[in-house]
């Protein structure tokens, strides 16, 4: 059982552009979002990927919200119709 202060992953982005977006998404939606990134391979803002990339953290009672909230963004953006 995880913790009511513990910090969960809910993303990886593949860059902290991309992890910037979808903080400020979930940030909207009542949502508190950290972001884990390496500074040194963000360096220009060329790194990509395991490199590059940023993990979105939330507080554990938050996940749920927020991993549905991604994924209904992703379908979006799949081009599927939203119920």
């Amino acid at each position: 059982m995880k913790k009511a202060n513990e910090l969960v992953r809910v993303y990886s982005a593949n860059t902290l552009l991309e992890g910037e977006a979808v903080k400020a998404y979930l940030t909207s939606q009542g949502i508190p979002v950290f972001l884990k990134y390496d500074t040194q391979s963000n360096i220009g803002g060329i790194a990509w990927g395991p490199l590059g990339g940023a993990q979105l953290l939330v507080p554990a009672e938050k996940a749920a919200k927020a991993a549905a909230l991604i994924a209904q963004t992703e379908k979006k953006t799949d081009g599927q119709k939203e119920d």
